[in-house]
């Protein structure tokens, strides 16, 4: 977090969260590990996929379809911040919680989705819908 901050610090919020961005990696790791389904379709199963067994994070697909998703995680990255002494004096919650966001929504779009993020409890609720494509 003290890249995170450091960045903020010297070249605004904007640039810091962008430079945790990793949605086109991401999006290309879904399509790689996932190659014989949609490609949006791909990057649902991966994050489910990827958040469980790489991450120990709670996973629940909850709907897939070709036009819209809703994954619920109960992400470790929250409860760290909250058990952890020293993050919540190197970011703000709300600062922590942006990047998280940040870096999702970039996932997302990079897969051809858009994200809205809930919360509920020690959940986060994704509710993906497919982007227009310009016709």
């Amino acid at each position: 977090m003290s890249l995170y901050t450091s960045l903020a610090a010297e070249k605004g919020e904007a640039a810091a969260l962008a430079w945790f961005r990793d949605g086109a990696g991401y999006a290309l790791a879904a399509r790689t590990w996932i190659p014989f389904v949609a490609p949006a379709s791909a990057f649902i199963l991966y994050l489910c996929w990827e958040q469980a067994n790489l991450r120990g994070n709670d996973v629940v697909l909850e709907r897939l379809d070709d036009d819209s998703a809703v994954v619920r995680i109960r992400p470790l990255w929250f409860q760290l911040y909250e058990r952890t002494g020293h993050l919540k004096v190197q970011i703000t919650r709300d600062a922590y919680r942006a990047l998280y966001e940040s870096r999702w929504r970039d996932r997302a779009a990079a897969a051809g989705w858009d994200v809205d993020i809930e919360y509920s409890g020690g959940d986060c609720i994704f509710r993906f819908v497919r982007r227009s494509q310009p016709g």
